[in-house]
């Protein structure tokens, strides 16, 4: 795997929303990073801010066994929307919960009041990561990582 991002720890997320198929209750999963180094052309350049992963196609083998063991909706799963394999959001009846729908506004991992952000679980893991993989920057992962107290 050649990383497109690492980061010195990480915290795995939860939070629930209703499956677009189904409708069931599932609890839902993401990875956030307190601050990062993004790679571009060979380079690497710190990002000093906070981020949501999103479309995390490949992680170092101790992101990925927390990633999994914490969250067993997660897996390596080809989105048609997407065009790609990505680690995504799997419910019981089989269906993908995309990332763009739970990064959305009034997504489950895009809160839009303090009731929404209280709501999202945080766990983080003292371990660094290398991932390659998008970064969404958000001022609500900031408020997250306040709460948390990172």
């Amino acid at each position: 795997m050649t990383p497109s991002l690492r980061a010195p720890k990480f915290a795995i997320l939860k939070s629930c929303t209703e499956c677009h198929r189904c409708q069931a209750r599932i609890t839902v999963s993401a990875l956030m990073v307190p601050s990062y180094e993004e790679c571009e052309e060979g380079e690497w350049s710190e990002v000093g801010d906070s981020a949501l992963l999103m479309y995390v196609e490949a992680m170092d083998e101790v992101a990925r066994s927390a990633w999994l063991s914490s969250a067993p909706g997660i897996r390596a799963v080809e989105s048609d929307t997407a065009g790609f394999v990505y680690f995504g959001n799997v419910c019981e009846c089989g269906e993908l919960q995309g990332d763009w729908f739970l990064g959305k506004p009034g997504g489950p991992f895009f809160p839009q009041n303090s009731t929404d952000l209280e709501a999202i679980a945080v766990e983080w893991i003292e371990a660094p990561l290398s991932a390659r993989a998008s970064a969404s920057r958000s001022s609500w992962t900031d408020d997250l990582i306040a709460r948390s107290a990172a």
